[in-house]
């Protein structure tokens, strides 16, 4: 049995600011001046429409090659201008490390490269800081 997709993948038809209300949204913002915005949801990494990724960056991507082959060939990447794509769907990942790879168009740790949208915080340090507060106080 499949799993349920995400809030954030399945209510696309309302805009990302409803749908995302009270989560915690990270961002990549690369020196070319893409940018991306996600949300982590039911454990998994969720690319918000409206999402920038790089393209045609003339590294090796083993990893992550085949996948934003195959997510061009679906519809949920466009060409959006020079050597960038727009993510016109959600798309939800396995995790943040392959969602940066497939945004920054090489392999890439995504728990440092996503950070907190409007801050310097990485997702791996929010991620320490959420297990510390959801702790069971004695």
């Amino acid at each position: 049995m499949l799993k349920p997709q995400p809030r954030a993948v399945t209510q696309s038809q309302q805009p990302v600011a409803e749908r995302t209300i009270g989560e915690v949204r990270f961002e990549i913002r690369h020196k070319s001046g893409v940018r991306a915005f996600a949300v982590e949801e039911d454990g998994e990494f969720v690319v918000l429409e409206g999402s920038e990724a790089l393209s045609g960056t003339g590294y090796v991507q083993q990893s992550y090659g085949k996948l934003k082959e195959q997510l061009l060939a679906d519809g949920v990447l466009m060409p959006n201008g020079n050597e960038r794509l727009r993510f016109v769907k959600p798309w939800s990942f396995s995790s943040p490390s392959a969602a940066a790879a497939v945004v920054l168009d090489r392999n890439s740790n995504g728990r440092v490269e996503w950070k907190v949208e409007g801050a310097k915080q990485t997702y791996h340090e929010w991620q320490e800081q959420e297990a510390v507060s959801n702790q069971p106080q004695d």
